[in-house]
């Protein structure tokens, strides 16, 4: 903000000093040209302080930024993927196509964001890719058996 004010003020300086001190409209480059100095150092700024532009490296050295609130505990997540397992391998669930994550979340009895955080940091997938990645896993194991990979 302290920048923003100061480049204002600047403008309005430049845009002051030019008027008395060029009687014709020959000085309005000068007022031209610090206006897109300005525009383009604060896109510069805007641009390199956008997590959108940072590359995915920063996530993978810190995963946990995404939950550094969580109160769930280690033990809790392990007792969460243990049960999600057994949904998605014994009960197959991925095979319902309106699965959705918080109808897996109330059969387990935990929060959504639980089962998202959990599936986010111990299996380092969505929940929507989970699903596909158990659905493809099926779907192999289904063309190995005899007669239907022809």
């Amino acid at each position: 903000m302290r920048n923003f004010v100061f480049l204002m003020f600047l403008i309005l300086a430049t845009f002051v000093i030019v008027k008395f001190t060029f009687e014709a409209d020959i000085g309005d480059y000068l007022i031209g040209s610090l206006i897109a100095v300005v525009i383009y150092a604060t896109s510069f700024n805007v641009i390199r302080a956008s997590e959108f532009f940072q590359d995915g490296k920063s996530d993978a050295l810190h995963p946990k930024r995404k939950y550094e609130k969580s109160a769930l505990q280690e033990e809790d997540k392990i007792k969460i993927l243990t049960q999600l397992k057994k949904c998605m391998e014994e009960e197959k669930d991925f095979k319902n196509p309106l699965v959705s994550q918080p109808f897996i979340a109330k059969k387990l009895g935990i929060p959504v964001h639980h089962l998202s955080q959990v599936i986010n940091e111990k299996l380092g997938q969505s929940f929507f890719e989970m699903i596909a990645t158990h659905r493809i896993e099926e779907a192999k194991a289904l063309l190995k058996e005899p007669g239907h990979g022809r």
